[in-house]
Protein backbone atom coordinates (compact mmCIF):
# COMPACT_ATOMS: atom_id res chain seq x y z
CA UNK A 1 0.00 0.00 0.00
CA UNK A 2 0.84 3.33 -0.90
CA UNK A 3 1.78 6.22 1.32
CA UNK A 4 -1.77 8.39 1.01
CA UNK A 5 -3.51 4.91 1.81
CA UNK A 6 -1.35 4.18 5.41
CA UNK A 7 -2.32 7.74 5.88
CA UNK A 8 -6.08 6.81 5.11
CA UNK A 9 -5.88 3.89 7.69
CA UNK A 10 -4.40 6.06 10.31
CA UNK A 11 -7.02 8.30 10.27
CA UNK A 12 -9.68 6.10 10.15
CA UNK A 13 -8.19 4.51 13.41
CA UNK A 14 -7.35 7.34 15.31
CA UNK A 15 -11.35 8.94 14.02
CA UNK A 16 -12.79 5.92 15.31
CA UNK A 17 -10.66 5.71 18.44
CA UNK A 18 -12.19 8.81 19.56
CA UNK A 19 -15.54 7.86 18.19
CA UNK A 20 -14.66 4.66 20.80
CA UNK A 21 -13.86 6.22 23.41
CA UNK A 22 -16.75 8.53 23.37
CA UNK A 23 -19.36 5.80 22.66
CA UNK A 24 -17.93 4.11 25.19
CA UNK A 25 -19.09 6.55 27.91
CA UNK A 26 -22.43 6.88 26.75
CA UNK A 27 -22.56 2.92 26.86
CA UNK A 28 -21.45 2.88 30.32
CA UNK A 29 -24.26 5.50 31.27
CA UNK A 30 -26.64 3.11 30.20
CA UNK A 31 -25.89 0.45 32.94
CA UNK A 32 -27.22 -2.65 30.55
CA UNK A 33 -27.14 -6.04 32.35
CA UNK A 34 -25.16 -7.15 30.04
CA UNK A 35 -22.00 -6.58 27.35
CA UNK A 36 -19.15 -5.44 28.54
CA UNK A 37 -17.67 -1.80 27.08
CA UNK A 38 -14.50 -4.26 25.49
CA UNK A 39 -16.86 -5.96 23.48
CA UNK A 40 -17.94 -2.57 22.17
CA UNK A 41 -14.18 -1.35 21.25
CA UNK A 42 -13.59 -4.60 19.64
CA UNK A 43 -16.89 -4.00 17.13
CA UNK A 44 -15.51 -0.41 16.48
CA UNK A 45 -12.44 -1.76 14.92
CA UNK A 46 -14.44 -4.41 12.95
CA UNK A 47 -16.61 -1.75 11.43
CA UNK A 48 -13.15 0.48 11.21
CA UNK A 49 -10.83 -2.43 9.47
CA UNK A 50 -14.68 -2.87 7.07
CA UNK A 51 -14.38 0.71 5.94
CA UNK A 52 -11.26 0.67 5.18
CA UNK A 53 -11.85 -2.08 2.91
CA UNK A 54 -15.04 -0.86 1.10
CA UNK A 55 -13.02 2.11 0.07
CA UNK A 56 -9.88 0.20 -1.07
CA UNK A 57 -11.07 -2.71 -2.18
CA UNK A 58 -8.77 -3.75 -4.88
CA UNK A 59 -6.05 -3.53 -2.45
CA UNK A 60 -3.57 -6.35 -0.97
CA UNK A 61 -3.91 -6.16 2.68
CA UNK A 62 -1.93 -9.26 3.58
CA UNK A 63 1.05 -6.88 4.16
CA UNK A 64 -0.58 -4.70 6.97
CA UNK A 65 -0.97 -7.00 9.70
CA UNK A 66 -0.69 -6.19 14.07
CA UNK A 67 2.73 -5.07 14.88
CA UNK A 68 3.92 -6.43 17.76
CA UNK A 69 6.90 -4.39 17.68
CA UNK A 70 4.96 -1.06 18.13
CA UNK A 71 3.01 -2.76 20.50
CA UNK A 72 5.79 -3.75 22.78
CA UNK A 73 7.64 -0.78 22.42
CA UNK A 74 5.00 1.79 22.48
CA UNK A 75 1.67 0.57 24.30
CA UNK A 76 2.38 -1.87 26.51
CA UNK A 77 5.05 -0.08 28.38
CA UNK A 78 2.74 3.18 29.64
CA UNK A 79 0.13 0.54 30.69
CA UNK A 80 2.46 -1.45 32.88
CA UNK A 81 4.17 1.75 34.67
CA UNK A 82 0.70 3.21 35.33
CA UNK A 83 -0.38 -0.21 36.32
CA UNK A 84 2.89 -0.26 38.94
CA UNK A 85 2.54 3.00 39.80
CA UNK A 86 -0.86 3.65 41.30
CA UNK A 87 -0.38 -0.03 43.18
CA UNK A 88 -2.16 0.79 46.53
CA UNK A 89 1.58 -0.93 47.83
CA UNK A 90 -0.17 -2.17 51.62
CA UNK A 91 -3.37 -3.92 49.85
CA UNK A 92 -1.19 -5.35 47.65
CA UNK A 93 1.63 -6.80 49.90
CA UNK A 94 -0.83 -8.04 52.08
CA UNK A 95 -2.26 -10.11 49.47
CA UNK A 96 1.14 -10.96 48.02
CA UNK A 97 0.44 -14.93 48.73
CA UNK A 98 -2.48 -15.36 46.52
CA UNK A 99 -0.95 -13.08 43.74
CA UNK A 100 1.97 -15.34 44.00
CA UNK A 101 0.17 -18.39 43.39
CA UNK A 102 -2.02 -17.13 40.79
CA UNK A 103 0.35 -14.90 38.95
CA UNK A 104 3.68 -17.79 38.84
CA UNK A 105 1.82 -20.69 40.03
CA UNK A 106 -1.21 -20.88 38.12
CA UNK A 107 0.84 -19.54 35.16
CA UNK A 108 3.51 -22.45 35.19
CA UNK A 109 0.48 -24.67 35.31
CA UNK A 110 -1.49 -23.49 32.80
CA UNK A 111 1.99 -23.43 30.53
CA UNK A 112 3.14 -27.03 30.66
CA UNK A 113 -0.90 -28.33 30.57
CA UNK A 114 -1.56 -26.47 27.70
CA UNK A 115 1.16 -27.74 26.02
CA UNK A 116 0.83 -31.06 27.22
CA UNK A 117 -2.51 -31.15 25.73
CA UNK A 118 -1.86 -29.61 22.49
CA UNK A 119 0.34 -32.69 22.14
CA UNK A 120 -2.72 -35.08 23.17
CA UNK A 121 -5.22 -33.55 20.28
CA UNK A 122 -2.53 -33.69 17.78
CA UNK A 123 -2.85 -37.40 18.43
CA UNK A 124 -6.36 -37.31 18.52
CA UNK A 125 -6.06 -35.11 14.68
CA UNK A 126 -6.76 -32.29 15.97
CA UNK A 127 -4.21 -30.90 15.16
CA UNK A 128 -1.45 -30.14 12.37
CA UNK A 129 0.84 -33.70 12.62
CA UNK A 130 3.83 -31.64 12.08
CA UNK A 131 4.02 -29.54 14.86
CA UNK A 132 6.85 -30.06 17.44
CA UNK A 133 6.94 -30.14 21.09
CA UNK A 134 8.91 -26.72 21.31
CA UNK A 135 5.87 -25.32 19.14
CA UNK A 136 3.60 -26.32 21.62
CA UNK A 137 5.38 -24.95 24.59
CA UNK A 138 5.52 -22.16 22.80
CA UNK A 139 1.90 -21.97 22.42
CA UNK A 140 1.57 -22.87 25.87
CA UNK A 141 3.17 -19.56 27.41
CA UNK A 142 1.68 -17.43 24.54
CA UNK A 143 -1.73 -18.61 25.68
CA UNK A 144 -1.37 -18.47 29.60
CA UNK A 145 -0.88 -14.82 29.25
CA UNK A 146 -4.60 -13.58 30.80
CA UNK A 147 -6.66 -10.29 30.21
CA UNK A 148 -8.61 -9.78 33.34
CA UNK A 149 -9.25 -6.46 32.22
CA UNK A 150 -13.11 -7.07 31.62
CA UNK A 151 -13.46 -8.00 35.32
CA UNK A 152 -11.23 -5.74 37.16
CA UNK A 153 -12.73 -2.46 35.18
CA UNK A 154 -16.66 -3.59 36.10
CA UNK A 155 -15.40 -3.89 40.36
CA UNK A 156 -14.72 -0.74 42.35
CA UNK A 157 -11.78 -1.14 44.44
CA UNK A 158 -13.71 -0.06 47.65
CA UNK A 159 -16.81 -2.95 47.24
CA UNK A 160 -14.22 -5.67 47.11
CA UNK A 161 -10.98 -4.66 47.92
CA UNK A 162 -9.37 -7.85 48.57
CA UNK A 163 -11.12 -9.50 45.73
CA UNK A 164 -9.77 -6.09 43.33
CA UNK A 165 -6.04 -6.03 44.16
CA UNK A 166 -5.89 -10.65 43.34
CA UNK A 167 -7.29 -9.81 39.96
CA UNK A 168 -5.44 -6.96 39.08
CA UNK A 169 -2.81 -8.05 40.56
CA UNK A 170 -2.49 -11.21 39.12
CA UNK A 171 -3.21 -9.39 35.65
CA UNK A 172 0.06 -7.72 35.58
CA UNK A 173 2.38 -10.55 37.13
CA UNK A 174 0.82 -12.76 34.95
CA UNK A 175 1.47 -11.22 31.70
CA UNK A 176 5.08 -10.81 33.13
CA UNK A 177 5.97 -14.41 33.73
CA UNK A 178 3.95 -15.31 30.67
CA UNK A 179 6.60 -13.20 28.71
CA UNK A 180 9.38 -14.45 30.74
CA UNK A 181 8.37 -18.35 29.95
CA UNK A 182 7.52 -16.88 26.09
CA UNK A 183 11.25 -15.71 25.61
CA UNK A 184 12.99 -18.74 27.70
CA UNK A 185 11.27 -21.32 25.37
CA UNK A 186 12.37 -19.47 22.29
CA UNK A 187 15.97 -18.49 23.74
CA UNK A 188 16.71 -22.17 24.60
CA UNK A 189 14.72 -23.54 21.42
CA UNK A 190 16.97 -25.63 19.19
CA UNK A 191 17.78 -25.80 15.43
CA UNK A 192 16.76 -29.49 15.07
CA UNK A 193 13.65 -30.63 13.44
CA UNK A 194 12.45 -32.71 16.31
CA UNK A 195 12.42 -29.56 18.23
CA UNK A 196 14.09 -30.66 21.70
CA UNK A 197 14.94 -28.48 24.39
CA UNK A 198 17.23 -28.52 27.28
CA UNK A 199 15.32 -29.15 30.03
CA UNK A 200 18.79 -27.59 32.69
CA UNK A 201 19.26 -24.80 30.15
CA UNK A 202 15.46 -23.87 30.24
CA UNK A 203 14.99 -23.64 33.97
CA UNK A 204 18.12 -22.03 34.38
CA UNK A 205 17.26 -18.99 31.41
CA UNK A 206 13.84 -18.64 33.28
CA UNK A 207 15.35 -18.15 36.62
CA UNK A 208 18.16 -15.69 34.94
CA UNK A 209 15.45 -13.43 33.00
CA UNK A 210 13.42 -12.85 36.10
CA UNK A 211 15.64 -12.14 38.65
CA UNK A 212 17.80 -9.72 36.31
CA UNK A 213 14.20 -8.16 35.16
CA UNK A 214 13.41 -7.35 39.08
CA UNK A 215 16.98 -5.98 40.12
CA UNK A 216 16.70 -3.92 37.22
CA UNK A 217 13.34 -2.68 37.83
CA UNK A 218 14.41 -2.19 41.76
CA UNK A 219 17.53 -0.11 40.58
CA UNK A 220 15.93 1.85 38.28
CA UNK A 221 13.25 2.72 40.52
CA UNK A 222 15.54 3.70 43.00
CA UNK A 223 17.51 6.07 40.66
CA UNK A 224 14.43 7.50 40.23
CA UNK A 225 13.56 8.03 43.87
CA UNK A 226 16.92 10.00 44.40
CA UNK A 227 16.77 12.16 41.16
CA UNK A 228 13.21 12.55 42.79
CA UNK A 229 14.12 13.70 45.80
CA UNK A 230 16.89 16.17 44.50
CA UNK A 231 15.04 18.30 41.88
CA UNK A 232 13.92 21.62 42.67
CA UNK A 233 10.16 21.60 43.10
CA UNK A 234 9.81 24.90 40.34
CA UNK A 235 7.76 23.00 37.93
CA UNK A 236 5.56 20.20 38.54
CA UNK A 237 5.89 19.22 34.34
CA UNK A 238 10.06 18.53 35.10
CA UNK A 239 9.15 16.33 38.08
CA UNK A 240 6.63 13.93 35.75
CA UNK A 241 8.83 13.80 32.59
CA UNK A 242 11.89 12.33 35.06
CA UNK A 243 9.19 10.21 36.60
CA UNK A 244 8.27 8.91 33.00
CA UNK A 245 11.64 8.99 31.57
CA UNK A 246 12.91 6.63 34.43
CA UNK A 247 10.00 4.27 33.47
CA UNK A 248 11.06 4.03 29.85
CA UNK A 249 14.54 3.21 31.32
CA UNK A 250 13.95 0.67 32.77
CA UNK A 251 11.93 -1.07 30.34
CA UNK A 252 14.46 -0.98 27.63
CA UNK A 253 17.47 -1.29 29.61
CA UNK A 254 15.80 -5.03 30.13
CA UNK A 255 14.50 -5.40 26.70
CA UNK A 256 18.39 -4.69 25.77
CA UNK A 257 19.59 -7.39 28.21
CA UNK A 258 17.13 -9.94 26.35
CA UNK A 259 14.91 -10.09 29.80
CA UNK A 260 11.67 -8.86 30.99
CA UNK A 261 10.82 -5.35 30.24
CA UNK A 262 7.30 -5.88 31.85
CA UNK A 263 8.26 -7.22 35.44
CA UNK A 264 11.20 -4.58 34.96
CA UNK A 265 9.01 -1.71 34.53
CA UNK A 266 6.40 -2.81 36.70
CA UNK A 267 8.24 -3.51 39.85
CA UNK A 268 10.30 0.32 38.85
CA UNK A 269 6.67 1.62 38.84
CA UNK A 270 6.19 0.11 42.44
CA UNK A 271 9.26 0.87 43.93
CA UNK A 272 8.62 4.76 42.34
CA UNK A 273 5.26 4.69 43.81
CA UNK A 274 6.56 4.32 47.35
CA UNK A 275 9.46 6.77 47.72
CA UNK A 276 9.78 8.97 44.52
CA UNK A 277 5.94 10.50 45.37
CA UNK A 278 7.26 11.44 48.90
CA UNK A 279 9.30 13.76 47.29
CA UNK A 280 6.92 15.28 44.79
CA UNK A 281 5.40 18.39 44.86
CA UNK A 282 1.32 17.94 45.73
CA UNK A 283 0.67 19.12 41.57
CA UNK A 284 3.46 16.64 40.67
CA UNK A 285 1.99 13.83 42.70
CA UNK A 286 -1.71 14.04 41.32
CA UNK A 287 -0.96 15.13 38.08
CA UNK A 288 1.38 12.15 37.68
CA UNK A 289 -1.10 9.60 38.50
CA UNK A 290 -4.08 11.08 36.47
CA UNK A 291 -1.89 11.41 33.51
CA UNK A 292 -0.55 8.39 33.44
CA UNK A 293 -4.21 6.26 34.14
CA UNK A 294 -5.54 8.33 31.19
CA UNK A 295 -2.52 7.19 28.89
CA UNK A 296 -3.10 3.82 29.65
CA UNK A 297 -6.98 3.83 29.17
CA UNK A 298 -6.82 5.70 25.70
CA UNK A 299 -4.20 2.47 24.81
CA UNK A 300 -6.60 0.41 26.24
CA UNK A 301 -9.16 1.33 23.65
CA UNK A 302 -6.45 0.85 20.67
CA UNK A 303 -5.15 -2.18 21.36
CA UNK A 304 -8.86 -3.49 21.60
CA UNK A 305 -9.95 -1.04 18.39
CA UNK A 306 -6.94 -2.70 16.80
CA UNK A 307 -8.11 -6.75 17.35
CA UNK A 308 -11.53 -5.86 15.57
CA UNK A 309 -9.75 -4.11 12.90
CA UNK A 310 -7.45 -6.50 12.12
CA UNK A 311 -9.56 -8.97 12.02
CA UNK A 312 -10.35 -7.53 8.38
CA UNK A 313 -6.86 -8.51 7.56
CA UNK A 314 -6.65 -11.94 8.93
CA UNK A 315 -9.78 -12.78 6.36
CA UNK A 316 -7.89 -11.85 3.45
CA UNK A 317 -7.84 -14.00 0.49
CA UNK A 318 -4.06 -15.12 0.57
CA UNK A 319 -3.20 -15.44 4.49
CA UNK A 320 -3.83 -16.97 7.38
CA UNK A 321 -7.63 -18.21 7.47
CA UNK A 322 -7.96 -18.89 3.91
CA UNK A 323 -4.64 -19.35 2.06
CA UNK A 324 -2.93 -22.05 4.41
CA UNK A 325 -3.55 -25.80 4.42
CA UNK A 326 -4.37 -27.12 8.04
CA UNK A 327 -6.26 -24.35 8.65
CA UNK A 328 -9.43 -26.81 10.07
CA UNK A 329 -7.10 -28.14 12.26
CA UNK A 330 -5.50 -24.39 13.58
CA UNK A 331 -9.13 -23.53 14.47
CA UNK A 332 -9.89 -27.48 16.28
CA UNK A 333 -7.11 -26.94 18.03
CA UNK A 334 -8.08 -23.21 19.27
CA UNK A 335 -11.33 -24.81 20.53
CA UNK A 336 -10.09 -28.34 22.34
CA UNK A 337 -7.10 -25.63 23.92
CA UNK A 338 -9.61 -23.38 25.18
CA UNK A 339 -12.23 -25.95 26.54
CA UNK A 340 -9.02 -27.48 28.32
CA UNK A 341 -8.13 -23.96 30.00
CA UNK A 342 -11.88 -23.04 31.18
CA UNK A 343 -11.65 -26.67 33.04
CA UNK A 344 -7.70 -25.89 33.92
CA UNK A 345 -8.65 -22.52 35.02
CA UNK A 346 -11.21 -23.69 37.96
CA UNK A 347 -9.15 -26.62 38.91
CA UNK A 348 -6.05 -24.64 40.21
CA UNK A 349 -7.78 -21.56 40.71
CA UNK A 350 -10.01 -23.25 43.45
CA UNK A 351 -6.92 -25.14 44.94
CA UNK A 352 -4.76 -22.33 45.04
CA UNK A 353 -7.03 -20.23 46.79
CA UNK A 354 -8.14 -22.77 49.10
CA UNK A 355 -4.46 -23.45 50.12
CA UNK A 356 -4.19 -19.45 50.40
CA UNK A 357 -7.00 -19.03 52.75
CA UNK A 358 -5.53 -21.79 55.35
CA UNK A 359 -2.98 -19.47 55.81
CA UNK A 360 -4.62 -16.33 55.64
CA UNK A 361 -6.36 -14.30 57.89
CA UNK A 362 -10.33 -13.96 58.15
CA UNK A 363 -10.58 -10.69 57.11
CA UNK A 364 -8.35 -12.29 53.77
CA UNK A 365 -10.20 -15.24 52.74
CA UNK A 366 -11.69 -15.52 49.67
CA UNK A 367 -15.29 -16.97 49.21
CA UNK A 368 -16.01 -19.48 46.79
CA UNK A 369 -18.17 -16.80 45.04
CA UNK A 370 -15.19 -14.90 44.52
CA UNK A 371 -12.60 -17.38 43.77
CA UNK A 372 -15.29 -17.68 40.65
CA UNK A 373 -14.63 -14.02 39.46
CA UNK A 374 -11.32 -15.06 39.88
CA UNK A 375 -11.65 -18.21 37.79
CA UNK A 376 -14.07 -16.49 35.01
CA UNK A 377 -11.82 -13.51 35.04
CA UNK A 378 -8.41 -15.16 34.01
CA UNK A 379 -10.19 -17.12 31.34
CA UNK A 380 -10.12 -14.25 28.80
CA UNK A 381 -7.08 -14.40 26.67
CA UNK A 382 -5.87 -10.56 25.20
CA UNK A 383 -3.81 -8.61 23.19
CA UNK A 384 -0.52 -9.66 24.92
CA UNK A 385 -1.37 -13.15 23.48
CA UNK A 386 -2.03 -12.32 20.49
CA UNK A 387 0.99 -9.98 20.33
CA UNK A 388 3.48 -12.64 21.45
CA UNK A 389 2.20 -14.97 18.27
CA UNK A 390 2.76 -12.53 15.84
CA UNK A 391 6.48 -11.82 17.31
CA UNK A 392 6.94 -15.76 17.18
CA UNK A 393 9.76 -16.27 14.03
CA UNK A 394 9.89 -19.02 11.54
CA UNK A 395 13.74 -20.19 12.79
CA UNK A 396 12.35 -21.80 15.81
CA UNK A 397 8.23 -21.94 15.07
CA UNK A 398 8.19 -23.64 11.37
CA UNK A 399 4.26 -23.31 11.44
CA UNK A 400 4.29 -19.67 12.94
CA UNK A 401 0.97 -18.74 10.94
CA UNK A 402 -1.19 -21.83 12.40
CA UNK A 403 -0.04 -20.98 15.88
CA UNK A 404 -0.88 -17.61 14.76
CA UNK A 405 -4.39 -18.36 14.07
CA UNK A 406 -5.08 -20.88 16.90
CA UNK A 407 -4.19 -18.37 19.19
CA UNK A 408 -6.62 -15.63 17.09
CA UNK A 409 -9.50 -17.58 17.27
CA UNK A 410 -9.00 -18.36 21.39
CA UNK A 411 -8.49 -14.26 21.48
CA UNK A 412 -11.35 -13.12 19.76
CA UNK A 413 -14.21 -15.92 21.53
CA UNK A 414 -12.49 -14.96 24.97
CA UNK A 415 -13.06 -11.45 24.72
CA UNK A 416 -16.70 -11.58 23.11
CA UNK A 417 -17.78 -14.10 25.36
CA UNK A 418 -15.88 -13.06 28.68
CA UNK A 419 -17.22 -9.04 27.27
CA UNK A 420 -20.93 -10.35 27.26
CA UNK A 421 -21.31 -12.34 30.33
CA UNK A 422 -18.98 -10.30 32.80
CA UNK A 423 -21.68 -8.66 34.11
CA UNK A 424 -24.01 -11.56 34.49
CA UNK A 425 -20.78 -13.55 36.11
CA UNK A 426 -20.89 -11.02 39.33
CA UNK A 427 -24.95 -11.73 39.42
CA UNK A 428 -24.38 -15.11 39.49
CA UNK A 429 -21.83 -15.42 41.86
CA UNK A 430 -23.09 -12.66 44.12
CA UNK A 431 -20.15 -10.27 44.32
CA UNK A 432 -21.19 -6.51 44.99
CA UNK A 433 -19.57 -4.44 41.81
CA UNK A 434 -19.87 -0.88 43.89
CA UNK A 435 -19.53 0.21 47.55
CA UNK A 436 -23.46 0.75 47.69
CA UNK A 437 -23.83 -3.25 46.16
CA UNK A 438 -21.24 -3.80 49.53
CA UNK A 439 -23.33 -1.52 52.02
CA UNK A 440 -26.51 -3.39 50.76
CA UNK A 441 -25.54 -6.95 51.45
CA UNK A 442 -23.50 -6.24 54.72
CA UNK A 443 -27.21 -4.62 56.03
CA UNK A 444 -29.07 -7.65 55.41
CA UNK A 445 -26.99 -9.49 57.45
CA UNK A 446 -28.52 -13.00 56.45
CA UNK A 447 -28.69 -15.98 59.48
CA UNK A 448 -27.16 -18.52 57.95
CA UNK A 449 -24.61 -18.30 55.32
CA UNK A 450 -24.80 -20.17 51.68
CA UNK A 451 -22.35 -22.62 50.83
CA UNK A 452 -20.52 -20.46 48.16
CA UNK A 453 -19.86 -18.24 50.64
CA UNK A 454 -16.94 -20.06 51.40
CA UNK A 455 -14.65 -21.22 54.39
CA UNK A 456 -14.34 -18.55 56.15
CA UNK A 457 -15.70 -18.57 59.46
CA UNK A 458 -15.87 -16.69 62.71
CA UNK A 459 -13.60 -19.23 64.54
CA UNK A 460 -10.76 -18.62 61.84
CA UNK A 461 -8.22 -17.42 63.42
CA UNK A 462 -4.17 -17.98 64.09
CA UNK A 463 -4.51 -21.10 65.30
CA UNK A 464 -5.96 -22.54 62.16
CA UNK A 465 -2.93 -21.42 60.46
CA UNK A 466 0.02 -22.90 59.37
CA UNK A 467 2.36 -22.38 62.33
CA UNK A 468 5.39 -22.51 60.06
CA UNK A 469 4.34 -20.32 57.83
CA UNK A 470 3.28 -17.72 60.50
CA UNK A 471 6.71 -17.79 61.88
CA UNK A 472 8.52 -17.38 58.51
CA UNK A 473 5.77 -14.61 57.66
CA UNK A 474 6.34 -12.85 60.46
CA UNK A 475 10.32 -12.70 60.24
CA UNK A 476 10.12 -11.93 57.11
CA UNK A 477 7.99 -8.79 57.61
CA UNK A 478 9.94 -8.17 60.73
CA UNK A 479 12.90 -7.83 58.75
CA UNK A 480 12.11 -5.79 56.26
CA UNK A 481 10.44 -3.40 58.59
CA UNK A 482 13.85 -2.76 59.75
CA UNK A 483 15.34 -2.29 56.99
CA UNK A 484 12.77 -0.13 55.25
CA UNK A 485 13.07 2.37 58.06
CA UNK A 486 16.59 2.68 59.00
CA UNK A 487 17.95 2.59 55.28
CA UNK A 488 14.88 2.43 52.80
CA UNK A 489 13.03 5.60 53.91
CA UNK A 490 15.92 7.68 55.16
CA UNK A 491 18.09 7.23 51.62
CA UNK A 492 15.03 7.50 48.90
CA UNK A 493 11.93 9.00 50.37
CA UNK A 494 11.27 11.98 52.54
CA UNK A 495 14.62 12.91 54.27
CA UNK A 496 12.50 13.97 57.29
CA UNK A 497 9.20 12.42 57.36
CA UNK A 498 6.63 14.85 59.39
CA UNK A 499 5.39 13.30 62.67
CA UNK A 500 2.50 12.30 61.41
CA UNK A 501 4.23 9.76 58.96
CA UNK A 502 6.51 9.21 61.79
CA UNK A 503 3.25 8.11 64.45
CA UNK A 504 1.64 5.96 61.36
CA UNK A 505 5.18 3.76 60.84
CA UNK A 506 5.51 3.09 64.23
CA UNK A 507 1.99 2.06 64.50
CA UNK A 508 2.43 -0.29 61.50
CA UNK A 509 5.63 -1.45 62.92
CA UNK A 510 3.91 -3.11 66.19
CA UNK A 511 1.04 -4.27 64.25
CA UNK A 512 3.41 -6.56 62.36
CA UNK A 513 3.87 -9.30 64.66
CA UNK A 514 1.96 -11.69 62.40
CA UNK A 515 1.46 -12.79 59.03
CA UNK A 516 -1.40 -10.85 57.62
CA UNK A 517 -2.63 -7.56 56.45
CA UNK A 518 -0.44 -4.69 56.45
CA UNK A 519 3.06 -3.97 54.41
CA UNK A 520 5.91 -3.16 55.50
CA UNK A 521 6.42 -0.92 52.11
CA UNK A 522 3.19 1.49 52.93
CA UNK A 523 3.01 4.03 55.79
CA UNK A 524 -0.16 5.27 54.91
CA UNK A 525 -2.04 5.05 50.49
CA UNK A 526 -2.00 8.38 48.88
CA UNK A 527 -5.83 9.35 48.35
CA UNK A 528 -5.22 9.26 44.70
CA UNK A 529 -4.05 5.67 44.56
CA UNK A 530 -5.59 2.31 44.40
CA UNK A 531 -4.29 -0.94 43.87
CA UNK A 532 -4.10 -0.41 39.78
Amino acid sequence: MGTDHNDTILLFTFLFLALTVWGTSLFESLQLPVLHFTVVMVAFGVACGGLVRLFYPDEDFTNETFNDGVFFRAILPPIIFAAGYSLDARTFFSNWWQITLLGFGCTVITWLSLAFFGLALQKWGWARADLTSTEFLILGAVLSSTDTIAVVSLLQPEAAPTLYCILAGEGVSNDGVSVVLFRTVTNTATDDTDGTLDVGALVAEFCKIFSLSVILGVAAGMAASLTAKYTRKTAFEVEVTILVLWGLVAYFLAEAQETSGIISLFVCGIVMGRYATQSLSKEAQTVSLHALNSVSYGLQALIYTSIGFFSWMYLGDDFIFTGIDGVREDVLLGVGLLGALVVLRGVVVFSFMSLANYTANPDQKLSYREMGVIWFGGIIRGVLAFALSVSMSEEYAPQRDGLVTTTYVIVIITIVVGGIFAKPVFRVFNVPLTVEQARARSDAQPEKALVLDGPPSPADSATTKCSCCVKLGSALVAAFVAIERKFMQPVFGKAQPDEQQRQLVDNQSQSMGTFGPGSPLETEPSENQHCV
